[in-house]
């Protein structure tokens, strides 16, 4: 069993999972879109590319975006919700400065105050963290550490991201737990 806070290796990445507590929600500006999950093979390249894609439209009109926060932490969020059979939201953002709106041509996204599970892990640059990296530590989160512990998740997880160096590339995953129900045998 291993424990939290203390940094291990897998399939050649190093993770580090611990918990944080979010004491008061912290609100995001950018811009959301449904993404066909046939569409996105984690770690992987495909031809259509919709969080890409929503990427470079919020890097396009940082400078135009009402309240957002400069330098502050930018998130990509996937998300179960109202969306067609087959799709989930991607929301791709920035942090909110506090205490401010916005006229409703941007999308804001609540990370809610809660117990969170954290995914900690860097790579040497940008491409392999978003790409390799992110697969094989959503792999790891997902298939092993959370379904060991007998835990779920709500139905989305936030990727944070923080400032990129020459020399490495850091990111989080965030999920909240949540028990996974007993099944009966059928």
């Amino acid at each position: 069993m291993i424990d939290e806070d203390v940094p291990l290796i897998t399939d050649s990445i190093v993770l580090e999972i611990t918990s944080k507590k979010v004491d008061v929600a912290e609100f995001y500006i950018g811009f959301s879109a449904q993404v066909p999950i046939f569409h996105v093979p984690v770690g992987e390249t495909t031809g259509i590319d919709v969080p890409g894609q929503l990427w470079n439209l919020f890097h396009s009109h940082k400078e135009d975006i009402p309240n957002l926060q400069p330098g502050g932490i930018e998130i990509g969020v996937s998300m179960m919700g109202e969306t067609e059979d087959g799709s989930f939201n991607y929301f791709a953002g920035g942090a909110m400065k506090p205490n401010t709106s916005t006229n409703g041509e941007f999308t804001i996204w609540e990370l809610p105050a809660e117990e969170y599970v954290v995914c900690c892990f860097e790579a040497e640059n940008f491409q392999e963290l978003t790409t390799s990296a992110l697969g094989k530590a959503i792999s790891y989160l997902f298939g092993t550490w959370l379904a060991k512990r007998g835990l779920t998740t709500q139905p989305f997880s936030v990727e944070r991201y923080y400032k990129t160096t020459p020399g490495a590339a850091y990111m989080e995953i965030w999920v909240i737990p949540v028990p996974m129900k007993d099944t009966e045998p059928l």
